[in-house]
């Protein structure tokens, strides 16, 4: 499993609650314990005032995917 923050956000603010500080995507690995958890994080500032970040949509999105597969076979290695 993957979770991938939106545009603008960031990997660790999307999911966690800004009073109580409960990160859910710990909570998963309780009711999931099979499962393989990762979060993605990039640079997902689109607009100007937020960042310099100008890159594509496609752009994040191929960085995304490559960092996925280059992840991926990293784990196939090391089994």
């Amino acid at each position: 499993m993957v979770l991938v923050h939106g545009l603008n956000g960031n990997p660790s603010k999307t999911w966690k609650h800004p009073s109580s500080g409960f990160f859910w995507p710990w909570e998963l690995r309780r009711h999931l314990p099979d499962a393989r958890i990762m979060l993605f994080g990039y640079d997902a500032d689109i607009a100007p005032e937020l960042g310099t970040n100008l890159i594509r949509i496609k752009g994040i999105a191929e960085s995304f995917l490559g960092s996925l597969v280059n992840k991926r076979q990293e784990d196939y290695v090391s089994i």
